[in-house]
C-alpha cells in the first residue's frame, strides 16, 4: 500500500470504575499511520478467555469502551489495523502493536461512594430501585463486586 502500512498501532487504555450507567472497563484509543479499514483488538486476563474483537474503523484514530472487566485484573491489549477485502476478508494487515497491560480500576465497596461515582445527589432522598434499570440486578453485580 505505502507508507506507514508496514507500522503497528500504538495502543492507549484508560480505565474507569462501575457506576449505574454501566460495568467498569478500558476506554480504548488506536492509533494508526494508515486508516485501516479495519482494528482487530484483543484482549486478554488470567482466568479468562481471549477476547477478540474487528471494530470498523476507516480513519486514523478509533475509540471505544472495552467492557465489562474484573475488578484490580491485569489485562493485556494488543491492536493490529487490516484492510478489507472486496470479499470480506482482511488478509493484509499491520504488524500487530506491542503488548500494553493495564490494571482494571478497583470497584468500591462502599455504597456511598458508588452512588457518587455515578452522580447522584446524597443530599436528596434517594430511591436505589429507582435509579437500577434491572430491579432482578444484584448490588454486588451493579456495583462490579461479583466474582
Amino acid at each position: 500500500m505505502g507508507f506507514g502500512d508496514n507500522l503497528p498501532p500504538a495502543i492507549r487504555a484508560d480505565g474507569f470504575p462501575a457506576t449505574l450507567s454501566g460495568p467498569s472497563g478500558f476506554r480504548i484509543l488506536v492509533l494508526t499511520f494508515v486508516a485501516w479499514d479495519v482494528i482487530k483488538f484483543t484482549a486478554s486476563a488470567k482466568g479468562e478467555p481471549e477476547r477478540k474483537l474487528e471494530i470498523e474503523s476507516g480513519t486514523f484514530t478509533r475509540e471505544f469502551d472495552f467492557r465489562p472487566t474484573r475488578s484490580a485484573v491485569i489485562y493485556t491489549f494488543t491492536a493490529q489495523g487490516c484492510a478489507k477485502a472486496i470479499d470480506g476478508s482482511t488478509r493484509f494487515c499491520s504488524p500487530v502493536s506491542s503488548p500494553l497491560s493495564r490494571v482494571a480500576p478497583i470497584n468500591t465497596g462502599s455504597l456511598r461512594q458508588f452512588l457518587q461515582r455515578s452522580g447522584v445527589n446524597l443530599h436528596a432522598d434517594v430511591r436505589l430501585r429507582s435509579l437500577v434499570s434491572k430491579p432482578s440486578i444484584s448490588l454486588r453485580s451493579l456495583m462490579g463486586l461479583a466474582g
